[in-house]
């Protein structure tokens, strides 16, 4: 077969007209819809899970770790200063 000139190659792909008929009978056709409708379904409401999951990740991420430059400098001095704050009480 030519198609503007050209010389493509075409399938036709042909099925035996029973087994068309036998599936169209018992609406196996009809089944496979449904089951295909169920599963886009699931696939939606396991993609939103999913989804939902890594925003609550990201969410609760770790705070970034401090430079040393952001810690405060401790009050205490020495050992008496320590004691008499009851740490070691």
């Amino acid at each position: 077969m030519r198609l503007k000139g050209r010389a493509k190659k075409i399938i036709f792909h042909v099925f035996d007209p029973i087994l068309i008929e036998d599936l169209l009978d018992r609406d196996i056709v009809m089944i496979w819809r449904e089951n295909d409708e169920i599963t886009a379904v699931e696939k939606r409401q396991r993609a939103a899970m999913i989804a939902k999951m890594r925003r609550t990740i990201k969410v609760m991420k770790p705070p970034k770790p401090q430079l040393e430059s952001d810690i405060p400098e401790p009050k205490l001095l020495d050992w008496e200063d320590f004691n008499s704050e009851g740490f070691l009480k």
